[in-house]
């Protein structure tokens, strides 16, 4: 978009994750409200009108009957905060900024659950950590905005030699193969699985996507429909 229009537009881009997601959004609340017993609380239908499901989702008072929907209050908090960081941001800082994010995120709950189990006890705050900042996973949003950055970076003047070694077929490989028996093993550490896991898929994606010696060809015009809108 910068580079057919010289700039980016906020309101554009918001529009467009709008369109994209509020009406699907919108229509499984409907049709779980008028097919499900169920009735929610008058705190859990603001919650799910402000699209912060997540929210209602941390504090014990979720849309029962479609449970995941706080994935899509993440989803839409992450793409009302991310581009305004990128737009004030240089260039230059990104790179830096997302890293202190991401680090920043990954730690926090763990921060937040060691003082309360040694100071606090307070089973509230427990659960609301464990659901709205394990849940919510900024910090592997994150690492897919770094690997956004790391392509663009090695695309122009200021790519940097160890990013080639993120474009290693071997590495590629081995971060394919670790990711598919991961994922498909179910095999977890005791922490910072999911961080791991996006790092992994951050590498297969943008190598698959950008890296012309693998000789993988993605682009067809479904892709290109998906990545417009």
């Amino acid at each position: 978009e910068k580079e057919q229009y010289g700039k980016i537009s906020l309101k554009d881009f918001w529009l467009r994750r709008i369109f994209r997601i509020w009406p699907v959004y919108y229509l499984v609340l409907l049709i779980s409200a008028f097919f499900f017993e169920t009735v929610p609380s008058g705190k859990t239908i603001a919650y799910a009108l402000a699209i912060m499901p997540n929210f209602s989702h941390a504090l014990e008072c979720g849309w029962s009957t479609s449970p995941q929907i706080w994935s899509i209050g993440v989803e839409n908090q992450f793409y009302l905060l991310f581009p305004i960081i990128v737009m004030l941001v240089p260039r230059k800082h990104l790179r830096w900024l997302l890293l202190l994010i991401i680090v920043g995120f990954a730690i926090l709950p763990h921060a937040v659950d060691f003082l309360n189990v040694r100071l606090w006890n307070n089973a509230d705050l427990a659960s609301f950590n464990r659901k709205f900042f394990f849940g919510s996973k900024f910090d592997c949003l994150g690492i897919g905005c770094l690997a956004g950055c790391i392509y663009i970076e090695r695309e122009g003047a200021v790519s940097r030699k160890w990013m080639n070694f993120l474009y290693n077929k071997w590495f590629f490989i081995v971060c394919l193969i670790a990711a598919v028996v991961f994922w498909g093993a179910n095999l977890e550490f005791s922490y910072f699985t999911d961080e791991f896991m996006a790092a992994l898929f951050a590498v297969v994606i943008l190598n698959m996507c950008t890296n012309s010696d693998l000789k993988i060809n993605i682009e067809n015009k479904v892709t290109k429909f998906l990545g417009k809108i």
